[in-house]
């Protein structure tokens, strides 16, 4: 006979001295009161729990702002230009040339932005 054989008859052996042992204590602990017989009408019926699933929140959506248009523009140049620069370089150099642009040339990523936002807000009454 296998190891593998000789544990599962081990704890096959176990789990039958155990549930013997359990039901040798329950007669016990019946045997105290002899005065409550166990009947069908004091046993307690267990309901089955209802849980209430809670749905996530509808996330509000949001247009993209004329900072965003701007990079997704002019970030790809700004890489060419500075090809070894590490992803958080690359958001400064893009950050500064944002600030740095006057609001002529800031104006048509504002629109851009205004327009995104009008589109959105029509999407979401229809």
């Amino acid at each position: 006979m296998d190891i593998h054989t000789q544990f599962k008859s081990f704890q096959e052996n176990q789990t039958k001295q155990f549930f013997e042992f359990q039901k040798n204590q329950f007669q016990e602990f019946l045997a105290l009161f002899p005065d409550r017989a166990l009947s069908k009408s004091n046993v307690i019926a267990v309901k089955p729990v209802t849980v209430k699933v809670i749905k996530p929140k509808k996330k509000v959506k949001r247009s993209a702002n004329a900072y965003a248009f701007f990079t997704k523009k002019n970030r790809a140049s700004i890489k060419e230009e500075n090809p070894d620069a590490t992803f958080g370089e690359l958001a400064s150099l893009v950050g500064s040339a944002w600030k740095a642009l006057s609001e002529e040339e800031r104006k048509p990523f504002i629109d851009l932005a205004e327009e995104a936002k009008a589109q959105l807000k029509t999407d979401d009454e229809e």
